[in-house]
């Protein structure tokens, strides 16, 4: 179902890996891992400060306690279960494997032999259990790392890629990964000696424990990262420790006494096992359980790739001496040179399907800054072309039906639309042939995902995208709908039934409902309709509020999910208001009015207030996200000046300094309109010229005094400068 899964181990495999292999056996059913010859036929999504040793041991969880009574008493008197005499007699106890007395079940393995492990027994034994698992994938994503460093790819491109490849391996097997990362936590934290710098000047002979003794056998490790000899002191969680290092990244520290390259590496690896344990947080992703098979569950994911890897690659950056910050500046060479050195013939398929995957990753991370594609839009195109490239090898080396290929057939189909939507001069023709297009797409991962061939979580998101794309080339909204319905089924939330009171749905699905909430007003066509919308995103705008603020990376799209969450809420607020009248029928009505103008007003000021907008206003560039903010935010500010103007008595909504924000975003916007010409929709800049029409035709000193110390602002540009000209241009191509 995913590209990176864990695998198995053979039944016959060499006396060295024997006591692994058992361990992984019984270790990969508990942790959401089907093993089709696993006694019990379940899988479990177990918890790692829950599970104990004896039941790693059993390979089964064991029942409740007076569920283990009751069974143990009808045992005693004959039950009717003729094999309950046998010692290793087994009976399912609901999601539970009872055993006589809590005796071993089938093949179990001896206390002996896993308390050979250490220092901490429990941890020790899932970390090497979890090793074995994922073995063939660590390969797979080791021969990715030695590639990127051979290829002399940047490092924000080396970092970002591996990133991703793990977080793909990670949602493969959420829960295996994560007990991994946490037994890995403690081994570390018990192998690695505080004291090593401890100075004890003229102390005499200490006690066992103390500092300054005798280490009989040595230090379990030197270093962190540095593998003791013994397998049975694991302290490395080989996906991430073994792989990071062959990255070979520009480090400032030779292994020395004081600070080593080992240790560098072992505090990135740390922070990204950081990162990944917190997927399933508001705004890091969606994390739920599914039971698709009876009697087999597992953790299913919902992660936007680009969003999760951004601000650690960002934190990364902010330790290393290296000149350029992320999403400012990629060589568009290593981009499209990302796979052309790979002899996929010789390869197995899960490296096959890593390095191909590899496209969807760097893709998808570059997209995800704005102001990257803003500044360098050759990487729109470059983008767009490594992906449709990556599907196309995916199809023919793995077959059309392989999640990777899914994966890469449905986001390079998203890319093509996607981007040619964003031409204003686009045929109707050309719309209609690039809708089909992706539709076609859409359905066909679809009924992959029904399938089961496809997981839910990538599903959901291709859906997600999809149709976003699809909206914007305007295609059928029955078609949307139900694109949409699959998209969020696939994710776990049901719209007829869990949208009624969406500030009840958890904290991270209501992180993304903002597309949904937009799609929803679109095609409402009463008051009600639309008053539901905004129950939704206000339900989004008010995590992703929490969520930046608690990000402590910094990067340039740190604040864009918070703007554009309130970007969407002030433009459902408009769509609402325009159902509504101003005098309200009744009191009620009036007062719904003023609240929603208000509310509509906040939503305004925190979106032209967001750093992210400063960013864009301070851009010596045309960017159309500056318009459509622009369409969003502008005639609620507007009207709301234009009431403040006419009823002295009216509320104040808007001050001096929102109406120079206002007036410095009008001029800004005609600036964009100019320079990017046909790209920019009829319909957008009908709303612009409406919106300097009215601004223009209202004074700009009023209740709340003037918008400028120095006098009114024009709002088409200071005078002298050639933004008034630009602005006339713009009421030219508007007529």
């Amino acid at each position: 179902m995913l590209p990176l899964t864990a695998s198995m181990p053979d039944l016959e495999v060499p006396r060295s890996d024997v006591v692994a292999v058992r361990i992984a056996r019984k270790l990969g059913p508990l942790f959401g891992v089907v093993w089709e010859q696993s006694p019990f036929g379940c899988t479990w999504v177990c918890d790692f400060a829950r599970i104990t040793l004896t039941e790693i041991a059993r390979g089964a969880p064991y029942p409740a306690r007076d569920v283990q009574a009751e069974l143990d008493a009808g045992a005693a008197h004959g039950g009717a279960e003729p094999g309950n005499a046998e010692p290793h007699a087994w009976l399912p106890a609901g999601r539970a494997v009872w055993t006589p007395r809590r005796g071993p079940t089938p093949a179990s393995i001896a206390h002996a032999t896993l308390n050979r492990y250490g220092p901490d027994t429990k941890a020790a034994v899932v970390l090497a259990g979890a090793n074995r698992l994922l073995q063939d994938v660590t390969a797979a994503v080791a021969e990715v790392s030695r590639y990127l460093a051979s290829e002399n790819s940047s490092t924000e491109i080396r970092l970002a890629v591996w990133a991703g490849l793990v977080l793909e391996a990670f949602r493969g097997q959420p829960a295996l990964v994560a007990a991994a990362i946490q037994a890995r936590a403690i081994q570390r934290a018990l192998t690695t000696p505080w004291g090593q710098h401890l100075w004890l000047p003229g102390l005499a002979d200490s006690a066992r424990c103390e500092f300054g003794a005798a280490v009989e056998g040595g230090s379990a490790a030197d270093s962190p990262g540095q593998e003791p000899a013994s397998p049975q002191l694991p302290t490395s969680f080989d996906l991430v420790d073994v792989t990071l290092p062959m990255l070979g990244l520009p480090l400032p520290a030779t292994d020395g006494t004081l600070l080593s390259q080992g240790e560098m590496l072992d505090d990135i690896a740390t922070r990204w096992c950081h990162r990944l344990l917190q997927i399933g947080y508001p705004g890091r992703g969606i994390t739920w359980v599914d039971e698709a098979t009876p009697g087999h569950r597992s953790v299913q994911t919902y992660v936007r790739v680009g969003s999760a890897i951004a601000p650690f690659v960002a934190e990364v950056f902010s330790a290393l001496p290296i000149a350029d910050s992320p999403g400012k500046r990629v060589y568009l060479a290593q981009v499209s040179r990302l796979l052309t050195g790979i002899d996929v013939g010789r390869l197995s398929r899960l490296s096959r399907r890593a390095h191909l995957i590899t496209a969807h990753v760097l893709a998808n991370y570059l997209r995800f800054y704005d102001d990257l594609l803003v500044a360098q839009p050759e990487f729109r195109a470059a983008t767009r072309a490594l992906c449709n490239d990556a599907a196309s090898a995916a199809a023919r080396c793995l077959g059309p039906d392989d999640p990777a290929t899914l994966l890469l057939v449905g986001y390079a189909a998203y890319c093509e639309a996607w981007d040619l939507s964003r031409s204003g001069n686009l045929e109707s023709a050309e719309r209609a042939a690039a809708a089909a297009s992706l539709a076609k797409q859409l359905d066909r991962l679809t009924h992959a995902w029904r399938a089961g061939v496809l997981d839910p979580g990538t599903a959901s998101y291709l859906l997600e995208i999809g149709v976003m794309a699809l909206s914007r080339l305007d295609a059928a909204e029955g078609d949307l709908a139900g694109l949409w319905r699959n998209a969020m089924l696939a994710r776990g939330v049901d719209p007829e039934r869990d949208l009624d009171d969406p500030a009840t749905l958890p904290a991270p699905q209501r992180y993304h409902l903002q597309n949904y909430a937009s799609f929803l007003a679109s095609q409402a066509a009463s008051a009600d309709g639309l008053r539901k919308a905004l129950a939704a995103e206000r339900a989004c705008v008010q995590v992703r509020e929490q969520v930046t603020q608690g990000e402590l990376a910094e990067y340039s799209a740190k604040f864009t999910s918070a703007r554009t969450s309130r970007q969407a809420a002030v433009a459902i607020v408009g769509r609402l208001l325009a159902h509504l009248d101003p005098a309200g029928g009744t009191p009620a009505q009036a007062a719904e009015y003023c609240d929603l103008l208000a509310e509509g007003v906040g939503h305004a000021r925190a979106a032209i207030g967001n750093p992210a907008t400063a960013t864009m206003l301070a851009a010596d560039r045309a960017d159309p996200e500056l318009v459509r903010l622009a369409v969003a935010v502008l005639p609620i500010v507007i009207t709301a000046w234009e009431l403040q103007q006419r009823d002295n008595s009216a509320a104040v909504f808007v001050d001096g300094a929102l109406l120079a924000d206002v007036d410095r975003l009008l001029r800004a916007t005609a600036d964009s309109a100019v320079e990017l010409g046909p790209a920019l929709s009829a319909a957008d800049l009908t709303v612009l010229v409406d919106m300097r029409r009215r601004r223009g035709a209202v004074s700009s000193v009023g209740p709340t005094g003037p918008a400028d110390p120095e006098g009114p602002t024009d709002p088409a540009g200071p005078v002298g400068s050639a933004a008034p000209a630009r602005a006339a241009k713009v009421t030219a191509r508007q007529s």
